[in-house]
């Protein structure tokens, strides 16, 4: 475990410093190679945002499904109708939330002169700061992006990385844990049940849509979400 944990971290610090590069924070990139003493070697995967970013945002969106009980159904099928502003809005969002975490992944490990740097190089905000979008006539209160909600002794950053990391390894790994291909199977398994739930709520809200009753309750809920 102790190996596993060394090497998820080793890792983590090369697809940040990769990820800062392709920001083009190069002081800060600079300083955590030489504070954290991060090999500078291109990474195994490449990605043009960055493989961090890429499974970053994959994730996020997971999670937010999952744990954010303000998301009613019907504002969920509204969202999906809205993709191409909403793809925009959410992306910036994530990539913002990204940077909060890897600034108090930073702290924690006690690179105190990279994570200054990363505040002023990349304009990350330690504090929180509550963010409003505007769809249609509805304006979206997206709540304090840039405060650390999921805190933990290591930073939240490295606790999912760690996750991810035994995950992605029993992809490609014959020889991992029974245990991590059990959870890819079951994760599989939930996310085909939830593509279905989706599919059906947006068919039953284009069919409320074509009936010309755009008042109907299911299209009515919360203009307020969190998004951690």
């Amino acid at each position: 475990m102790a190996q596993s944990n060394w090497e998820a971290d080793k890792m983590l610090d090369v697809y940040i410093y990769d990820y800062l590069v392709k920001k083009k924070l190069h002081n800060t990139a600079k300083s955590f190679m030489t504070e954290g003493k991060v090999s500078p070697d291109p990474v195994a995967i490449d990605a043009p945002g960055g493989f961090l970013f890429e499974w970053w945002s994959v994730f996020w969106d997971i999670f937010i499904a999952r744990t954010n009980e303000k998301h009613s159904e019907a504002a969920a099928a509204y969202i999906e109708l809205e993709l191409k502003l909403w793809r925009r809005v959410i992306g910036k969002l994530i990539r913002l939330k990204l940077d909060v975490y890897i600034y108090d992944y930073l702290v924690k490990k006690k690179l105190h002169n990279t994570a200054k740097s990363f505040m002023t190089e990349g304009k990350v905000s330690p504090d929180p700061v509550a963010v409003f979008v505007s769809l249609g006539t509805a304006r979206f209160k997206l709540c304090d992006y840039s405060d650390v909600a999921i805190d933990a002794p290591g930073g939240f950053l490295f606790e999912w990385w760690s996750v991810f990391w035994d995950i992605f390894i029993a992809r490609t790994n014959e020889k991992h844990s029974e245990a991590a291909a059990a959870y890819i199977e079951a994760q599989q398994g939930k996310a085909k049940e939830q593509q279905l739930q989706m599919q059906q709520m947006q068919m039953n809200l284009q069919a409320q849509m074509q009936r010309g009753n755009p008042n109907h309750p299911s299209l009515r809920g919360s203009n307020e979400w969190c998004w951690f």
